[in-house]
């Protein structure tokens, strides 16, 4: 695809990220202290997250892919101090799959690249049950 397009999309998926990684931050984050992880509460300026964008796949004989990993760090800051401590991994992961199709439905019907879609059809989101999502308009 022409430089534009690549752009385009590469910044659709951007702002389909932040969307995504502000829903984790606000509503799923916990941070959790004490022994055991008993005392809980949401993290207080938000995750550390590195992202890193890139085209290639693992397999021999596909065409590139653009697509971005997120790691996110460990650490995070206490509501009550400010200290560092752990971040909840059992919290983000009990949300995983909810994350994973925001982040498809945010990236599906951002509107900055509806002119991008050519398929009439419906679109495909990848949940934990088939859905299935109205294309576009034009």
């Amino acid at each position: 695809m022409d430089d534009e397009h690549r752009q385009v999309l590469e910044l659709r998926d951007d702002v389909a990220r932040d969307k995504t990684m502000a829903w984790m931050e606000e509503s799923v984050a916990e941070i959790r202290w004490k022994a055991g992880g008993k005392q809980r509460a949401r993290v207080k300026d938000g995750l550390i997250v590195a992202v890193f964008r890139h085209h290639e796949s693992r397999a021999v004989d596909s065409r590139a892919l653009p697509h971005a990993h997120a790691v996110v760090s460990v650490r995070v800051r206490r509501p009550h101090d400010g200290g560092w401590g752990n971040v909840s991994a059992d919290s983000l992961m009990a949300h995983v799959v909810a994350a994973d199709t925001l982040l498809d439905v945010f990236t599906s019907f951002d509107s900055s690249c509806s002119a991008l879609w050519e398929a009439p059809g419906p679109r495909r989101v990848r949940c934990s049950r088939e859905a299935t999502a109205p294309a576009p308009r034009r």
